[in-house]
């Protein structure tokens, strides 16, 4: 493990929604719940924005929320553009890495926002840890890069980048 990562609810800046149970995310991904006032919001269509197949923050997403995402939901295959898809639409709902929320609003869940404390301390639910894999035990350069990155400087940008240090 080098880091770990949160992924994050989020929605368009100007929905009112802020916070969220987890019960209900899962009834949005699975299309039980397809508007916002459903959930104490405006009276719209809820655009179900989900990663692809494969990504590993779907995997953590489904791990922790759902295995049933609605078929008509918009796949894309980066955070990135998740991001950008949920900016470009007010009513829209994704699901990314927390260090790409930016301007989004990143919606509380059953409770508990996704601060660094609450996901250091593990409150936040839906956390996963981020692993660089060899294929043999790590020796010379690569042995150096694997330590560097758990090294407290290493541990500083990827807190940096948005991500959660390893506790020590």
């Amino acid at each position: 493990a080098i880091a770990r990562d949160a992924v994050a609810i989020a929605v368009h800046p100007s929905n009112p929604i802020s916070e969220l149970t987890l019960e209900q995310v899962k009834q949005i991904y699975e299309g039980d719940i397809t508007n916002w006032g459903e959930v104490g919001g405006k009276d719209a269509r809820i655009v179900v924005i989900s990663r692809e197949e494969g990504s590993g923050t779907r995997d953590c997403f489904e791990s922790k929320v759902t295995k049933e995402i609605k078929l008509d939901a918009l796949f894309f295959d980066s955070n990135g553009a998740v991001k950008t898809k949920v900016e470009s639409e007010a009513d829209a709902i994704g699901f990314l890495s927390l260090g790409y929320v930016g301007s989004l609003k990143a919606v509380t869940l059953d409770g508990v926002d996704p601060s660094m404390e609450n996901c250091q301390n593990g409150k936040y639910p839906i956390l996963r840890r981020l692993y660089l894999l060899t294929r043999e035990v790590p020796d010379g350069a690569v042995k150096e890069f694997t330590d560097f990155c758990r090294s407290d400087e290493g541990q500083q940008i990827a807190e940096a980048e948005g991500y959660i240090p390893l506790v020590k």
